[in-house]
């Protein structure tokens, strides 16, 4: 497997492909060589511009993984949501997402990643879950500058609700709280330029 790794890197597909056909039959190898095995089946697909060979790789790749390797799944499903996001499948990203948070096991998803998260069930019009996530986030939120992105996050997607009066009492709430804190600035811009659009 190591070999056929090199061999990929190398551009000598023909002496990979011969890899391929001695350990084609996956009974013959280990559960952590099957990972590995199948990895590699996806760097090739990849390497071939086959999108769903390689997320098929990709998903028995996750299968043959111990239970207890979560960076590695992780990173298989960072791979896969790059693969949902170049094809436009945002349910897909939707679940990638919600896979990489479960992995993270009591940590929430980067800020980066939430966005996404946020943008692509704004896409397929999925509203209640958003607000659903905001208020789950903002119960154990404790840093100040977080708990005033997930309220303009709720705010914004009521508006795309088109409840403009929940938009408006969180974004009112936000300018009486939080308006004379010159730490906020950049946020109390962005909740005035909500309001001035509703």
């Amino acid at each position: 497997i190591m070999l056929g790794s090199l061999y990929l890197k190398m551009n000598q597909t023909n002496e990979l492909k011969n890899i391929f056909s001695l350990i084609d039959d996956l009974d013959t190898i280990n559960q952590q060589e099957k990972y590995l095995y199948l990895m590699l089946k996806a760097e090739y697909h990849e390497y071939n511009e086959d999108i769903d060979s390689m997320k098929e790789s990709y998903l028995l790749a996750l299968e043959n993984l111990n239970d207890n390797n979560n960076n590695e799944k992780i990173s298989i499903f960072y791979k896969l949501l790059l693969i949902s996001e170049v094809e436009k499948k945002y349910l897909d990203a939707i679940s990638h997402i919600n896979s990489i948070e479960k992995l993270l096991d009591e940590k929430n998803i980067s800020d980066e990643l939430l966005q996404k998260w946020i943008d692509y069930n704004n896409k397929i019009k999925d509203f209640n879950s958003i607000i659903n996530k905001m208020n789950e986030y903002l119960d154990q939120e404790q840093i100040l500058k977080k708990k005033i992105y997930y309220s303009i996050e709720k705010a914004k997607t009521y508006v795309l609700m088109k409840d403009f009066i929940s938009s408006e009492n969180i974004l009112i709430n936000l300018l009486d709280e939080h308006s004379e804190n010159s730490m906020m600035r950049s946020e109390i811009s962005e909740v005035n330029f909500i309001m001035g659009n509703i």
